[in-house]
């Protein structure tokens, strides 16, 4: 398999979409109610595997995003005509 090219704004996709479909196992789980055809041990597998992938894209989200900030001029560097938000 040939590895492919994801955009910073796919990643944050993909990790929000992992995400939600963590909550929406864990709920399955802690609720007993798992799809027909399914047995906990296979929900428990599927679980891992998503917790495992939603883990990489986090850290690669997580590394772009130190490299975006980064790429951000310091205050002093900023146009007249642009304002930093308190805080920053």
């Amino acid at each position: 398999m040939k590895p492919i090219t994801i955009e910073p704004k796919e990643i944050d996709i993909v990790v929000a979409c992992l995400e939600q479909s963590l909550v929406f196992w864990n709920d399955r789980i802690e609720n007993d109610d798992l799809p027909e055809g399914f047995n906990l041990e296979m929900v428990n597998s599927l679980f891992d595997d998503l917790f495992a992938v939603f883990i990489k894209f986090s850290d690669v989200q997580e590394s772009l995003n130190e490299e975006v900030e980064e790429d951000i001029p310091e205050e002093d560097e900023l146009p007249d005509n642009v304002l930093r938000f308190p805080g920053e």
